[in-house]
């Protein structure tokens, strides 16, 4: 064999070497992409997995409910709400508003400077008359505001009342609530957070007892 073959052999041989080579870095780097991928949806996966075990742990754990019964000065009413919520009740008579319960799956925290609490859960009476109130949440929501709110009748416990629902100012969230006549007060029913928790609401507010 010449010389001039064995070159040509060792150029061609040499070549083939320098693709093989080229071609396996690009397949390291094409599997390691993939298993970058890979791993990326694993985790993602994991998170929404773990995401969905705790909403379904909590939803569990609200299934256990407790009761709350207002004071004889506002009838007595009653309703009931999950015994796992943080709850905080504020009652002076003569105020505007004589009664304010909130519950929520967090602690609730009264910070000024942040504005709120916005709870999962408000419920309210105020010293004026229900029609009174209506008037004024109509006003306030409907007529003056930019974005109205969505006003249609509903019925409580037997109580015929109002049902406001739409974007609230200040929190920039979806919130919903009713009020109802309490003898000569107005009852409010409410969440600050109505997309997250409109099912929580509609079932409290079901478990409503309240006096004529």
């Amino acid at each position: 064999m010449s010389q001039r073959t064995i070159s040509i052999i060792a150029i061609v041989l040499g070549g083939l070497l320098l693709v093989s080579l080229g071609l396996l870095v690009l397949f390291g780097v094409r599997l390691s992409d993939a298993g970058k991928v890979k791993l990326s949806e694993i985790k993602s996966n994991l998170a929404k997995q773990e995401k969905q075990l705790k909403a379904d742990f909590q939803a569990e754990r609200e299934t256990v409910l407790s009761t709350y019964t207002a004071d004889v000065v506002f009838g007595s009413f009653s309703f009931s709400y999950p015994k796992v919520w943080s709850t905080n009740v504020k009652q002076e008579k003569g105020s505007t508003q004589e009664l304010i319960f909130l519950a929520d799956p967090n602690l609730i925290v009264e910070n000024r400077d942040l504005g709120g609490p916005f709870t999962a859960m408000r419920v309210q009476v105020y010293g004026s008359s229900a029609d009174s109130v209506i008037k004024d949440m109509h006003s306030k929501y409907t007529l003056r505001s930019t974005d109205p709110f969505k006003e249609e009748d509903t019925t409580v416990s037997g109580l015929k009342g109002r049902k406001f629902t739409g974007t609230e100012t200040d929190s920039k969230k979806n919130i919903s609530f009713v009020i109802l006549p309490l003898r000569d007060k107005a009852l409010y029913i409410g969440t600050d957070d109505n997309d997250k928790y409109q099912k929580n609401l509609s079932t409290i507010i079901k478990s409503f007892k309240i006096s004529k």
